[in-house]
């Protein structure tokens, strides 16, 4: 500590996965401080209780949906870049998030941006050119107004944790649902859902990583570290 000893003696951490739960502990008094606040609740603590000290910094987290190529339809790259180019993130960074977050098509956040490139391929929100890929790939509409090619039908489920981007993720299930691709919301307890992560039971899966200002992204990214043996 460069300061001499701290004046703090103890910190006691507690994990409490359910954010109407954390705000009541900060409000309560059993908790003194709250980490990564979501923005609605921040919102509303920063009205009900003027006093607290708000801290507003920019986050080590990329938040992204999870696709697991395993899966057939998923596995097709042009289905990928049409889900990318209609996924409007821009509208729900202003509107749900109110300007508290940034759009960004890398998994290494802004907040680190010794390690950020931005010199790679970019998704501007572009339903007219998701349909278009959709269509020279084979993908053709079905009665349902649902794609398919070959008996295989553009419809996934999309789990995420309990209390984690319910308001995002139907956003998500929105906007896929005006190119022609079925999006169902899940959520589950937070142990099943990393089990099932870890194990490839999932389509697609909302959640985020980060947090490391030295980021070392191999067990993410490298082919040996395919789950369960790392991350990727």
């Amino acid at each position: 500590w460069w300061g001499g000893a701290p004046k703090i003696a103890r910190i006691q951490i507690r994990t409490v996965l359910n954010d109407e739960a954390r705000m009541d502990a900060l409000e309560d008094g059993s908790a003194d401080l709250i980490d990564n606040l979501g923005t609605n609740n921040y919102a509303a603590l920063e009205q009900q209780d003027p006093d607290l000290n708000f801290v507003h910094l920019p986050g080590l987290y990329s938040y992204f949906i999870y696709t697991n190529l395993r899966v057939p339809g998923i596995a097709d790259l042009n289905v990928r870049r049409a889900m990318m180019y209609a996924w409007d993130r821009k509208a729900v960074v202003q509107g749900l998030l109110r300007g508290d977050a940034v759009v960004d098509d890398s998994y290494v956040p802004l907040g680190v941006p010794y390690f950020h490139d931005d010199d790679i391929m970019h998704y501007p929100f572009a339903p007219g050119r998701a349909r278009r890929i959709l269509d020279a790939a084979g993908w053709k509409p079905g009665a349902d107004g649902i794609r398919r090619k070959d008996n295989i039908r553009l419809a996934f489920d999309l789990t995420e944790p309990n209390g984690g981007n319910s308001n995002e993720a139907e956003e998500f299930q929105a906007d896929m649902r005006a190119i022609g691709i079925a999006v169902s919301v899940r959520e589950l307890d937070y142990a099943t859902f990393i089990d099932n992560l870890s194990n490839f039971r999932y389509e697609l899966a909302f959640l985020g990583f980060g947090g490391d200002p030295d980021p070392d992204e191999f067990t993410f990214l490298h082919s040996s570290q395919i789950a369960p043996t790392g991350n990727n």
